[in-house]
This record gives C-alpha cells, sequence and structure tokens, in this order.
C-alpha cells in the first residue's frame, strides 16, 4: 500500500530519538518537539523533499490512522508546520 499526501501536506516517519551522541535522552526531556523523515510529500510542496530529517511540533501533526507494523511511528503534517530542516548530521 502507498500513502501520497495532499496538497502542501508532508508525510514522515518519527525516528528513534533516544541517544544524542552517547547520551541517553528520556522521555521526559523529550518534550516540545520530535524529529522525522519526510518519507512522501504532496504535489504543493515547495521545499521538503523525502529523505530530509525535520523537526517538528508535538501538536503539529497527525498519526496515521492505519495499521500494520510498516506504518508505526509514520505521521501527516503541512508543510509550513515544520520547524527546521537538519543538516549535517
Amino acid at each position: 500500500m502507498e500513502l501520497k499526501p495532499y496538497g502542501s501536506r508532508v508525510l514522515a516517519k518519527q525516528f528513534d530519538d533516544d541517544m544524542v551522541g552517547s547520551l541517553y535522552v528520556p522521555d521526559h526531556a523529550k518534550k516540545g518537539s520530535l524529529r522525522a523523515t519526510v518519507v512522501g510529500i504532496g504535489d504543493e510542496c515547495e521545499w521538503a523533499v523525502p529523505g530530509d530529517k525535520i523537526i517538528v511540533g508535538l501538536y503539529a501533526k497527525f498519526d496515521v490512522p492505519l495499521r500494520g507494523e510498516e506504518w508505526r511511528d509514520h505521521f501527516i503534517l503541512n508543510e509550513a508546520d515544520i520547524l527546521a530542516r537538519i543538516e549535517g548530521e
């Protein structure tokens, strides 16, 4: 199954953010934002491309309501809700 976002929406997958370098980051310290990788984009997206690593607000996302391991940790958001692109990591 393929999932294609409409308009300027972005399909992203949250990546494991438990470690920063060699330090463990507990869940209570990860409030406010999360890191993800862009998986798919809508036809009207202007700057996000699949493969980009991004930072988004915790409440800017809509979890993908599909069952199955392949859709675990995936969510959809508007391109305008992307806070930053992570470069040089």
